[in-house]
């Protein structure tokens, strides 16, 4: 499948966080070979490698934060910012979510 193919089926998806298993799923081969092709396009800068096995085309930090675990909501001054309430930029992203989970950076 060329790459311009499967990364318009990943915008019909209208999720900015992928796994390995859906790479598999839209290019209908094995997740061998689906690790493969997603590290082809991480090499040409398509595709971005949030953690082991999730993967986002989206450079928006805000969005790809909020979509690596469900269900979970932008924090703090994060939410502000985007709503306009602070003029202050924020440094860290801090997003809400019942389940635990370790910090990415």
């Amino acid at each position: 499948m060329q790459a311009i193919y499967f990364l318009k089926e990943l915008e019909k998806c209208n999720n900015p966080v992928i796994s390995l298993t859906d790479v598999a799923r839209i290019i209908n081969k094995p997740r061998a070979y689906a690790r493969v092709y997603v590290h082809r396009l991480i090499k040409k800068h398509f595709m971005t490698e949030i953690e082991k096995g999730k993967y986002a085309l989206s450079f928006d930090t805000f969005e790809i934060a909020s979509n690596l675990i469900f269900p979970s909501y932008l924090s703090f001054i994060g939410a502000y910012s985007i709503y306009g309430l602070t003029t202050q930029i924020p440094t860290t992203v801090h997003i809400i979510a019942l389940a635990s989970k370790k910090p990415l950076v």
